[in-house]
């Protein structure tokens, strides 16, 4: 745990963010597409396109295919139409398996297809319908020559589509694109908010360490450093847990304290009512006896005795003796697809 109080460690913690960060944006960037082409669309769906590229030779890589298969999907949008890609080791007459091959994965009228052999390094490009019409003469052997002399099929195919993608300026007033891949700018913001939680989570475990040793200092000697800014001291995130705020009384679950009620005791002299010496009144005139008493005179200055015998005074003795008070399928390359 001493190591998350490590400067140097947030440091580190925060190069490795930024370079994953940048692998992930370089992993997903946006096709590049030749100046002056129409902007690629990539939140469209590929799944659907992705069965007429087919990679028997295993010359092309999982991310050239799933470019072509963003080609597609905007060229079916644009024109209705997609150009097909196969790749085989060896075959005898690369014309004839292009033909069959459009048959068998149900190209339309207006789509086209390109057959590559790996052994020889020959190709077949066929188009059919609208696609034909639009492609110059001799564009294919200008773009893939070089490329598949070379044995590399990836160049060949990426530039070959690349410029097909110039031929459909034409269409881009008929449909209307999103500039920005939606997906990718929702991943670059979940990305960011991974980032921030982590960080933060690292500032608390620091915070607690700091807090435990210098936290009750007036002034601490030490000054905690934290990885986010926005939690620097003085900071609101700080001040809540610097000066956390009191916690909320606790109200008793049974009777609570009473104060003690001044009550005369239960034995002994009980004080007189009014305290103190009172003399006689000469005005005030005097009861008759009324006898039961044993007999004497009531009368006096003070109050003595008790029930039993003598006068009655002003001190009573006694007691009282006790007691208390909650998607869809395609058909041949002569029309079928569409």
């Amino acid at each position: 745990m001493k190591l998350l109080k490590s400067r140097t460690f947030a440091c580190v913690v925060m190069i490795m963010v930024i370079l994953v960060t940048s692998f992930f944006g370089l992993k997903n960037k946006p096709v590049e597409v030749p100046e002056g082409g129409v902007k690629l669309d990539e939140s469209l769906s590929t799944a659907y396109y992705e069965e007429f590229i087919v990679d028997e030779a295993g010359v092309l890589s999982k991310k050239t295919e799933k470019q072509l298969s963003i080609y597609n999907a905007n060229w079916d949008q644009l024109a209705g139409r997609i150009l097909a890609v196969v790749t085989v080791k060896q075959c005898d007459d690369v014309g004839y398996a292009a033909e069959d091959w459009a048959y068998e994965l149900g190209l339309g009228e207006n789509d086209a297809i390109l057959l590559m052999e790996e052994k020889n390094g020959e190709y077949s490009f066929l188009c059919s319908g609208t696609f034909y019409d639009d492609i110059p003469n001799g564009l294919a052997d200008e773009v893939l020559y070089e490329w598949i002399r070379k044995g590399n099929f990836d160049n060949a195919v990426l530039d070959l589509f690349a410029q097909v993608h110039l031929l459909h300026r034409e269409y881009t007033s008929s449909v209307s694109f999103v500039g920005v891949r939606v997906g990718a700018i929702i991943a670059v913001v979940l990305l960011v908010i991974l980032i921030i939680w982590i960080c933060t989570l690292i500032d608390s475990v620091r915070y607690s360490r700091w807090n435990a040793r210098y936290g009750s200092m007036p002034t601490p000697t030490v000054v905690y450093r934290p990885v986010l800014w926005w939690h620097r001291p003085g900071s609101v995130w700080y001040r809540r847990r610097r000066n956390p705020p009191p916690p909320p009384p606790r109200r008793p679950s049974g009777g609570g304290y009473r104060p003690p009620v001044n009550r005369p005791p239960m034995g002994g002299s009980r004080p007189p009512m009014g305290g103190g010496y009172r003399p006689s009144d000469p005005h005030r005139p005097s009861r008759p006896s009324s006898g039961g008493f044993s007999g004497g005179v009531r009368g006096g200055s003070s109050r003595g005795g008790g029930f039993s015998g003598g006068s009655r005074g002003g001190s009573r003795g006694g007691g009282f003796s006790g007691g208390s008070r909650g998607g869809g399928s395609r058909g041949g390359f002569s029309g079928g697809r569409r």
